[in-house]
């Protein structure tokens, strides 16, 4: 479980992040105070074993992905738009 403090994402800000090896996906729970008010499925496919949530000090996401070659997955601010 992870209370994420970066401004990478901002609207992340504040949100809690919950991985569990049965639920096959990150969770991403909006609060509002003690509040949930929001809830956002992440990674959600088919084997994922997601075992551990981390921040870095980059302000990404950092998940380890509990398989026989376990991987770490990076999630990040999605790249800026030209316009």
């Amino acid at each position: 479980m992870l209370f994420y403090n970066s401004d990478l994402v901002p609207d992340w800000r504040g949100g809690l992040f919950i991985t569990g090896l049965s639920a096959m996906h990150l969770t991403r729970l909006e609060l509002d105070a003690d509040h949930v008010v929001g809830k956002e499925r992440l990674l959600d496919q088919p084997g994922h074993r997601l075992r551990h949530v981390s921040q870095g000090k980059d302000g990404a996401i950092y998940i380890v992905q509990d398989l026989r070659n376990r991987k770490i997955l990076r999630i990040s601010a999605p790249p800026a738009e030209d316009g």
